[in-house]
């Protein structure tokens, strides 16, 4: 005996059995595709997450350097400071120093000798054509008695040195007064001193012919020209 073949309602119910199973998929697919969004927007967040954490640590990083930048230059500038006050400390106590030293040099010792007055004080030009000049000349003869006196305290250049042939001399390789040229003791006879060794600002401490003291201030120096500032004490009382 044949089996009948499936009637309609077998065909019905397996068309609805496999309508069940397209929406369960359809129902799946759609879970899965939300979970890959949940899944996309979580990475996301977390990458935007993890690039703002970078941002900041980079941000904190040239923060800090600024920082240490800053310290250095604070650090640098409180150097500057206290360099700057040590020079100053540095500077004042040597100024302390040298007005003591002012004082004392200023003071009056009464076992000095007095300073006696001034006979003639002016210009003095020596080249290599002037004649000798007598520096116990009096101050009312401009020209220290050249042309009236054959043997002179300081007479022409020649052969590159200023002659002094005829008078006691010192070179001082500074500003020299009465009391510092008293006290030389390196005043001497002296054919002449070479030009060479004379400078602007250097004295010569003379002894004049007559015994009186002269200080001969260099004011400028040529080869051929020297000119001095003279002053000639009379002599002591």
């Amino acid at each position: 005996m044949s089996t009948p073949p499936p009637g309609k309602e077998f065909y019905e119910a397996r068309a609805a059995k496999f309508q069940s199973i397209v929406q369960l998929l359809a129902v799946f697919t759609a879970v899965l595709t939300l979970g890959v969004a949940v899944i996309g927007l979580f990475a996301k967040n977390q990458s935007d997450q993890k690039q703002e954490a970078v941002t900041q640590v980079s941000a904190a990083q040239n923060q800090s350097a600024d920082v240490s930048k800053e310290l250095q230059a604070v650090s640098s500038a409180s150097a500057s400071v206290a360099a700057e006050r040590d020079q100053l400390k540095t500077d004042n106590e040597a100024l302390k120093s040298q007005l003591a030293d002012a004082g004392a040099s200023t003071s009056v010792d009464p076992s000095s000798p007095a300073t006696p007055d001034v006979r003639h004080k002016g210009p003095l030009i020596v080249t290599q054509d002037s004649g000798p000049a007598d520096l116990d000349a009096p101050q009312d003869d401009p020209q220290w008695g050249r042309g009236n006196t054959p043997l002179g305290d300081i007479g022409r250049i020649y052969n590159g040195n200023v002659d002094f042939k005829f008078s006691q001399i010192a070179l001082v390789k500074s500003a020299a007064t009465y009391a510092s040229c008293l006290a030389n003791t390196e005043i001497g006879a002296s054919d002449g001193v070479e030009v060479s060794r004379l400078r602007t600002g250097y004295s010569v401490c003379l002894m004049t012919g007559e015994k009186r003291l002269a200080v001969m201030k260099i004011i400028s120096v040529s080869a051929s020209k020297v000119a001095f500032d003279v002053t000639v004490w009379e002599k002591p009382a």
